[in-house]
């Protein structure tokens, strides 16, 4: 984080595939999870967004200025302007429509008073790689593999990034037969 590399371009089995297979990777901040008191669902604890200032319930002056924070923080470790942020969680959006209606609340009131530092928008991953693509940028390069991967002590997704995808197949049959003879 510390050094703006949580994007970079992994080019795996370079010496066998060349170098002309490469895959633009993107770290995220912290997990896909909504931000911290931006998730909207109702499994969540966070209050929905309100604009209204004739309401009782009006919220997005204060929810806009910790936004403010988390975002600032969040967008100073990468390299380029675009900053991607993730939405929701396992099993969420049990009320979309609560969602849906907090973020376009957040949206319109982040863009009207924070317009001159962000815009805020929907966006898909491809809309993304191709605004990272306007800038003129060296990324960082990875050449080897990414697993096993830890996101926490003792807790390893073996496997799961991996540009080895032959080895896992291999791994998951010999386990099938293996528990079989058993």
């Amino acid at each position: 984080m510390n050094e703006n590399s949580l994007e970079w371009v992994w080019m795996p089995n370079k010496d066998s595939l060349g170098k002309d297979v490469n895959i633009l990777t993107h770290t995220l901040y912290a997990h896909y999870s909504s931000p911290q008191g931006l998730a909207f669902d109702i499994l969540a604890n966070d209050e929905p967004w309100i604009n209204d200032e004739k309401s009782d319930t009006f919220n997005a002056d204060t929810e806009s200025a910790d936004a403010d924070k988390y975002f600032e923080e969040r967008c100073a470790h990468y390299v380029t302007d675009e900053c991607f942020v993730l939405f929701g969680d396992d099993f969420w959006y049990m009320n979309a429509m609560q969602n849906y209606e907090s973020m376009d609340q957040m949206i319109a009131y982040m863009n009207k008073h924070y317009g001159d530092k962000y815009n805020f928008f929907y966006s898909t991953p491809s809309q993304y790689v191709d605004a990272l693509a306007t800038y003129d940028v060296e990324w960082p390069t990875k050449y080897d593999d990414m697993f096993p991967y830890s996101d926490s002590p003792d807790s390893y997704w073996t496997g799961y990034f991996t540009s080895r995808a032959n080895d896992r197949e291999y791994t998951r049959r010999a386990s099938s037969h293996f528990e079989a003879s058993n």
